[in-house]
């Protein structure tokens, strides 16, 4: 029949219920009905529904027996939704059928109840769901009672796509449903767009084995999973969802042997990876390609094993290849280093030309590596990153395969780890520099007996000696093969267009010496400069923005190589015989002739450099190291300190020198007579057991000359030169010397020259640099020596002297920018005080003045004066007459 303009009022149940019918219920109105306002009580009853009212019911929604739907029906729109009061299944024996859901309609269902696209029962029923809502109208699937978990959700089953069947959910509301809102299984049918999908107890949308496609959809809430891929067959067409899920906000991957290929692609969200992917084809190839963009997040324990053997050959390739502005990264789910088991290139990775290739991906947090490759060609290696495993960067056995642009950093154990006939390139191209530092034992540990090239790689250090600490092969082992590392890179190589360079530099000493105005320039590897700039005052440098790629960089300091004497040759002995030993930058400085080892020679240079025998060492000057590197896009801020060749006690103070530990005082006189020989005793004044011996004076060349040099009561070598009125002792030996107090230490075999023209007695001066030190290299403060002044007989002739009247020695002395004179007089009078230099030319007038009588002090700079010894001379004038006092002092830089 049809209903037109009808009132449906009052009933005890139900205002209108439909059996199987068909007929036409327009304009009509349902009111306080006890039940339902219209109950439909068997699935086919579908009548047409146009313009009806619905007030005050019992349940203001059209009852649905639920039920199976073996014809084509439609779900219509009247103004208000369905209660389903059991489950719906959609098929028809050895046909498809189809159940379409109009723009409006709300669907609300009944605890544990379903929809269900297909079915069988020892045959094929085809099903077809199609809930095409718009934007402004959607389609709602919820439970009745509103509780999360009360209903079963929407399920296709494999005969959803049975004979060609098809399936489309757009625009809807799929919420709070038990297990999941969505379980797509065994079916490639199935098109989900613009959908919302939320709150579901467990999984918002799950595959199994299928196919189809989700796009443009909202997961929102779900209890674990947004998506959940149960099976690696599963390979639905994905991109441009939100995912939004309470629980764990990844899509999860099952894992599993990968016998045909697939794609997994980047869609706003993570990925869960729950169990082992193993790729693999009996007798064939198969490729597992991941997209740019995707992270890949694995259980622990779990890992990806390209090929396999199981009685036969299974051969696998994996392709996953980022961009730079879209990395794919591979790394543990709990974050942990060690929580995933890495990426294992098996031997049938190469089997039948297989290749695999890795690029602009982030391989990280592996247990015993990141990746390891073995008896393989594979992978191909390229702009990536492997970092921070438990174990190794990568580890080798039998293995050949590319690597290029590489970052082995911040791994726990080796940076590449090298076994059996691994021989691989590992950058060995300025094109191709690797960055391999920071890692917890070596960088690169050859465990083969090949060499193995390793050049135009950035090392973390601006050093060859440093770079070699961080390489095991044959310099640790005679049975080993070399790793050829020079040339190398000493700047970071990165992925970007630019770099902006900047940090601080300074000496590696106690007080981190900031070292300034020193010159700074980076060259490509054929010498073409790049860039240059200078530190500042705090030791901070900034290279403008420069292009970004693999080059090399100079640091030039303005102050002077120094800081070297016996006590650091002491302490190379004592590492050479294992005594104490030297780590790291301290080392690296040791190794002075660049023979990358430690042992006498490189102590005898190093005595020998101080004691003046020669003027330079064959690893050059200056050492320098990354104390610290941080890059942040296309920003490194990379901080280097820097070391003197041979300086390892690191006891230099660019600027101020070595600060001073022994005293020089004078005790008595001795006289000496032109062209005489003579000797003069220095005597120590404290009882010390010495291990090495820094020793040297400053004499007037014009008068005398150093001809031989004693160090008493020691066995071993003594180095000894005088020049340019300079002599110098150095000694340092395994058994030490004891010296008692007051014992003569050392005899100085001397030579008068013509001391007509000597006015005053000669006052031998400490050279700055001299120290002792104990048996372990510990350096002695506060040592005391002594040396008698050198006169003539006239000069020792006692002159007219005035009671009150002195001049004392300048403190401290030697000095680097000022020292303070003190002074008495003992009647008011006139007082000048003038620097002069050895010729007696004069450089300063520090005092010019009538003064009272009494005790001075007046401080005196080194301004404009070279280094050297200088006079400084009192003049005081009374009634009585003028008496004068020089004494002299050394400016040292």
């Amino acid at each position: 029949p049809l209903m037109l303009n009808c009132v449906f009022r009052n009933a005890v149940t139900d205002g209108v219920k439909c059996y199987n019918a068909f007929n036409s219920i327009e304009t009509s109105t349902f009111s306080n009905n006890g039940r339902y306002p219209l109950f439909f009580a068997e699935p086919l009853t579908l009548p047409t529904l146009n313009g009806n009212t619905y007030t005050g019911n019992g349940i203001n929604l059209i009852g649905f027996s639920g039920g199976t739907i073996s014809e084509n029906r439609t779900m219509q729109y009247d103004g208000i939704g369905y209660h389903i009061l059991d489950n719906i299944t959609i098929g028809r024996y050895a046909e498809v059928r189809r159940l379409t859901i109009e723009p409006g309609v709300n669907l609300y269902f009944d605890p544990g109840k379903m929809i269900q696209a297909g079915y069988h029962t020892s045959y094929y029923y085809g099903g077809e769901l199609y809930a095409e809502g718009t934007a402004g109208m959607p389609i709602t699937f919820t439970p009745y009672n509103g509780v999360a978990g009360s209903w079963n959700g929407i399920y296709f089953h494999d005969n959803s796509d049975w004979n060609g069947a098809t399936n489309s959910l757009q625009y809807c509301v799929v919420e709070k449903a038990n297990d999941y809102n969505i379980y797509c299984d065994n079916t490639g049918s199935v098109t989900i767009d613009n959908c919302i999908i939320r709150d579901a107890v467990t999984d918002g949308l799950r595959y199994n084995a299928s196919y189809g496609s989700f796009s443009n959809n909202v997961f929102g809430n779900n209890g674990r999973y947004p998506v959940y891929m149960m099976d690696w067959t599963s390979q639905p067409v994905h991109n441009d969802n939100t995912f939004n899920s309470k629980g764990i906000n990844y899509i999860a991957l099952s894992g599993g042997t990968y016998t045909e290929s697939r794609t997994i692609t980047a869609d706003n969200a993570e990925y869960l990876v729950l169990g082992d992917i193993l790729i693999g084809k009996y007798a064939n190839i198969n490729r597992l390609t991941i997209k740019p963009g995707v992270t890949l997040n694995f259980d622990l324990n779990t890992n990806i094993q390209v090929g396999y053997h199981s009685g036969y050959y299974y051969g696998g390739e994996l392709y996953a290849e980022g961009n730079t502005d879209s990395l794919i990264v591979f790394r543990p789910y709990n974050g942990v280093a060690g929580g995933w088991d890495g990426i294992y290139f098996h031997d049938n990775s190469d089997w039948n030309g297989a290749t695999s290739s890795l690029r602009f991906c982030r391989i990280e947090k592996g247990s015993g590596y990141n990746v390891f490759s073995e008896n393989t060609s594979q992978p191909t290696l390229t702009d990536s990153y492997l970092t921070g495993s438990a174990g190794e960067g990568m580890r080798m056995n039998n293995a050949s395969p590319v690597i290029r642009t590489i970052d082995f950093t911040n791994n726990a154990g080796h940076g590449i780890f090298l076994d059996g006939s691994s021989n691989p390139d590992i950058g060995n191209d300025p094109s191709y520099t690797c960055n391999l530092y920071l890692n917890g034992l070596y960088n690169v540990y050859n465990n083969t007996t090949n060499n193995i090239d390793a050049r135009n790689n950035y090392w973390g250090t601006g050093d060859s000696a440093m770079i070699a600490q961080t390489i095991y092969d044959r310099y640790d082992n005679t049975a080993k093969g070399i790793v050829i590392f020079a040339d190398f890179a000493q700047i970071p190589s990165l992925p970007a267009t630019t770099t902006l360079l900047s940090g601080d530099v300074w000496y590696s000493n106690s007080v981190s010496t900031a070292m300034t105005n020193a010159q700074m320039q980076i060259f490509d590897f054929g010498g073409i400069p790049i860039a240059s700039t200078v530190t500042n005052s705090l030791g901070h440098y900034a290279f403008a923005p420069f292009t970004s790629g693999n080059y090399t960089l100079t640091i030039t300091p303005s102050d002077p190589w120094g800081g070297v004497n016996s006590t650091d040759g002491l302490l190379i002995l004592n590492h050479f015989a294992k005594i104490d030993t030297l780590e790291n930058m301290k080392l690296a400085a040791a190794d002075v002739n660049a023979s990358a080892t430690i042992n006498g020679t490189d102590a005898l240079l190093v005595m020998r450099r101080y004691a003046g025998h020669i003027s330079s060492f064959a690893t050059g000057d200056w050492l320098y190291n990354s104390a610290s590197l941080t890059i942040n896009g296309n920003q490194v801020v990379n901080d280097f300190e820097m070391l003197c060749f041979g300086d390892v006690n690191s006891s230099y103070v660019p600027t101020d020198g070595d600060g001073g530990s022994v005293l020089l005082v004078y005790e008595g006189t001795q006289v000496i007579g032109s062209f005489s020989d003579f000797t003069v005793d220095v005597r120590i004044k404290e009882m010390i057991q010495a291990g090495a011996v820094s020793f040297g004076l400053l004499y007037p060349e014009e008068y005398m000359e150093v001809t031989g040099a004693q160090l008493l009561n020691t066995s071993g070598n003594v180095i000894f030169t005088a020049a340019d009125g300079l002599t110098r002792i150095a000694w340092a030996d395994l058994n030490p010397l004891t010296l008692q107090q007051d014992e003569v230490m050392i005899r100085l075999e001397c030579q008068a020259k013509d001391l007509t023209g000597l006015l005053e007695p000669i006052y031998l001066e400490l050279y700055p640099n001299t120290e002792f030190a104990n048996p372990a290299g510990t350096v002695y403060q506060d040592v005391t020596l002594t040396v008698p002044g050198l006169v003539t007989l006239m000069t020792a002739v006692p002159t007219r002297t005035l009671d009150g009247l002195w001049l004392a020695k300048n403190y401290p002395n030697p000095f680097n920018e000022s020292t303070t004179i003190s002074y008495n007089i003992p009647t008011d009078g006139h007082v000048s005080i003038r620097v002069m230099s050895l010729t007696g030319t004069e450089v300063a007038l520090v005092v010019d003045d009538y003064q009272t009588g009494g005790s001075y002090t007046v401080d005196f700079s080194s301004t404009g004066l070279e280094p050297g010894i200088y006079l400084y001379e009192l003049v005081f004038g009374n009634s009585g007459g003028n008496y004068s006092i020089v004494n002299k002092m050394s400016v040292t830089r």
